[in-house]
């Protein structure tokens, strides 16, 4: 019954660790604006707000979809990596009531993460599963130390691929 009950845990991780990664890359994707309705935003006014760990500036104006003249919806570009005067029109994504900017950077840094913290669980589940189909016990500490190995792996292969298309294109 043991055994059943860790096969059971290690597909479920398994599954887990897929599921998380491609929650998660859809929400990179809308943060680093390569997700959403395509289209114009023109910058009404931008407003900043001085916080502890610098300013966060904040813009609100008016969204055009890219297949259209007419203005749909005032959603707000929230954060602003910079304040823009008014009248400056701006290619974005739209998700629900925000716009957000493309950014390669945002897009860089996330992918990398969420495929390191993707293959450290599916590292796990895929070593406790070994460990299961062979009847042995299950040593946590091997295991995390293999998923750190494939996550690391894992890490690196995806900032070779992060800078490739930096860097060529």
């Amino acid at each position: 019954m043991l055994r059943v009950v860790r096969g059971v845990a290690a597909i479920g991780l398994a599954v887990g660790s897929v599921l998380l990664f491609l929650i998660s890359w859809q929400a990179a994707l809308t943060s680093a604006g390569y997700r959403g309705d395509p289209g114009t935003y023109q910058i009404e006014r931008c407003t900043t707000q001085s916080t502890p760990d610098g300013d966060v500036h904040r813009c609100t104006g008016t969204f055009s979809p890219a297949d259209s003249t007419a203005a749909v919806g005032t959603p707000s570009l929230a954060p602003a990596r910079e304040l823009h005067p008014p009248g400056t029109r701006l290619d974005v994504r739209r998700v629900g009531d925000q716009v957000f900017l493309p950014s390669q950077t945002i897009a860089a840094v996330s992918f990398p993460l969420l495929v390191a913290v993707a293959a450290f669980v599916l590292g796990l589940a895929l070593h406790l599963g070994s460990l299961t189909i062979a009847d042995d016990d299950w040593r946590l500490g091997t295991a995390a130390m293999w998923s750190l190995t494939t996550s690391a792996i894992a890490a690196a292969l995806g900032v070779l691929g992060v800078l490739g298309v930096l860097v060529f294109g």
